[in-house]
């Protein structure tokens, strides 16, 4: 399917110097700066995740498309403890915009074996209606290998505006590194509330961004870790999800300030039985 959404990072231009429409990618994938306003078309399978009712909708948790109806996002974000359930998924990149799309909950798909006990659980949400597909709103490939890529991830959100004290309504994202699981494991599984026995269903990254905004700390729960794909023949211009962010704990401040993510692989299986079946 990964290959089926990549074409929509292709646009149709009907200008009157060709005889037909003209077909170009247009692709908006940057690697040059630590915490910025993405360009538009960077994130499009970036979701917000609202509670409320439809006259006073309070937009929260983030999630990722990877479907015309399939959200992916942290099990935290089913219920806010004071906005209440989810009920409705946002997609665009900027609150007031003409493309954007609200659509209602139908489902929420837990995983086998959920445990409210296990807070790194991921969710897959369900709308009523399909998303209609363009090159502002398009799913994400998910990362199918059982490895730890220890190169640069990306992540991105509507905290981060916040915390870099820009407009809080406009999509941020930052640059982030992989830490090895034994730094994961010693410095934030043993004092949080994570068993050891699921250390392998998480991956940490650093929480600071040195030389810019400092620490990196507000990322949105159920965001998720990406990583760029290689470009191929038949998919161009997409991001692969390697993690959903699961932790609302206040990471420490500095060099030891820790992010965890869940690792999507773990959860591929499951995913692909019930997106498509």
């Amino acid at each position: 399917m990964c290959q089926v959404y990549s074409a929509y990072a292709y646009v149709i231009a009907n200008w009157s110097l060709f005889e037909r429409p003209y077909r170009y990618l247009d692709c908006r994938i940057y690697n040059n700066e630590i915490i910025a306003v993405p360009k538009r078309h960077e994130f499009p399978h970036m979701v917000e995740i609202g509670y409320g009712s439809d006259s006073d909708i309070k937009w929260g948790c983030a999630g990722s498309l990877i479907s015309e109806n399939y959200i992916l996002t942290a099990a935290r974000c089913i219920k806010d403890m004071t906005k209440g359930d989810a009920k409705f998924v946002r997609a665009s990149e900027k609150e007031n915009d003409l493309i954007l799309q609200v659509k209602e909950i139908s489902e929420i798909i837990l995983p086998p074996n959920y445990s409210t006990m296990k807070n790194q659980s991921l969710v897959l949400i369900k709308v009523k209606t399909n998303f209609k597909f363009n090159g502002f709103i398009r799913p994400a490939c998910l990362y199918t290998k059982n490895d730890s890529p220890q190169h640069r991830f990306v992540t991105a959100g509507w905290k981060l505006a916040e915390f870099a004290n820009k407009d809080g309504q406009d999509l941020k994202r930052v640059y982030v590194q992989p830490l090895s699981e034994d730094k994961c494991n010693d410095s934030y599984i043993a004092n949080h509330n994570f068993s050891s026995g699921n250390k392998n269903n998480l991956i940490c990254t650093n929480a600071a961004a040195k030389g810019y905004y400092g620490d990196i700390c507000s990322i949105d729960i159920g965001g998720p870790l990406h990583q760029f794909r290689p470009d191929t023949d038949s998919i161009k211009c997409m991001h692969d999800i390697v993690g959903i962010k699961v932790d609302d704990t206040e990471c420490e401040s500095g060099e030891n300030g820790i992010n965890v993510y869940t690792k999507v692989y773990n959860y591929i299986q499951w995913i692909e039985d019930t997106v498509w079946p």
